[in-house]
């Protein structure tokens, strides 16, 4: 594996990633206020037998709020959120991101607007890491990746660092991500959150057939 692409590892992992969770923090250091509302992102999901994929997905801002509020949930045709204790179908694609091949790991425009100008796996402290720089010719953005990857070529966890050099060479950071994968392609199951119970699930799908309300999804009450 060392002398090997990262980006290489990272495509094949990619391609064969068809379940786990994933935990995403994002962030920003460009003001106090960027700081202390970074947000955190929990996503559990898997491809299910005929291909489509199901997840439920969860956010917080654990400087404002340590616990996470109630799931979303996708089962392949249809995304649920609630709002005020009420449940939705999202009709306006919302929440189109968090069903994007990218979502689940590197944003596609790190890897295919910038060039790449380092791109090699180390073995280090009994581990093997990726790393992985992109920049744009003349710009003074700088995208750096790292990675820990397992023995079987999974990645464990992902850091990506977006950076700034000033007219004095001195590195700005701007923003910091971080994915961790956990249960990779292992069996999982995919269940809606507790209070969305199969008669709301099959009432929100019925309203929207019939279009009832404003936004074709009459609302369902929490219980």
């Amino acid at each position: 594996m060392p002398g090997m692409s990262c980006l290489a590892l990272y495509e094949d992992f990619s391609s064969r990633l068809a379940s786990g969770q994933i935990i995403r923090t994002e962030i920003g250091f460009d003001s106090l206020y960027d700081f202390v509302s970074y947000t955190q992102e929990e996503i559990s999901f898997h491809n299910n037998d005929n291909g489509k994929l199901e997840l439920t997905y969860r956010s917080r801002q654990p400087f404002v709020f340590w616990h996470y509020p109630q799931a979303d949930y996708y089962d392949g045709n249809n995304y649920y959120y609630s709002y005020n204790g009420d449940w939705f179908i999202d009709l306006h694609n919302r929440f189109t991101e968090h069903l994007r091949q990218d979502f689940m790991g590197i944003p596609t425009f790190i890897l295919e607007d910038y060039p790449i100008v380092r791109d090699e796996v180390f073995y280090q402290d009994f581990s093997f890491f990726g790393y992985l720089t992109t920049q744009a010719p003349g710009s003074n953005r700088r995208y750096t990746l790292t990675a820990k990857i397992s023995l079987d070529g999974d990645f464990e966890s992902i850091g990506i660092t977006i950076s700034e050099l000033d007219q004095n060479g001195e590195t700005h950071y701007q923003h910091y991500y971080r994915i961790v994968y956990s249960d990779v392609n292992a069996e999982l199951k995919i269940t809606p959150p507790p209070d969305l119970d199969k008669a709301g699930l099959e009432l929100l799908k019925e309203n929207l057939e019939k279009g009832k309300g404003p936004d074709a999804a009459h609302p369902v009450q929490s219980v």
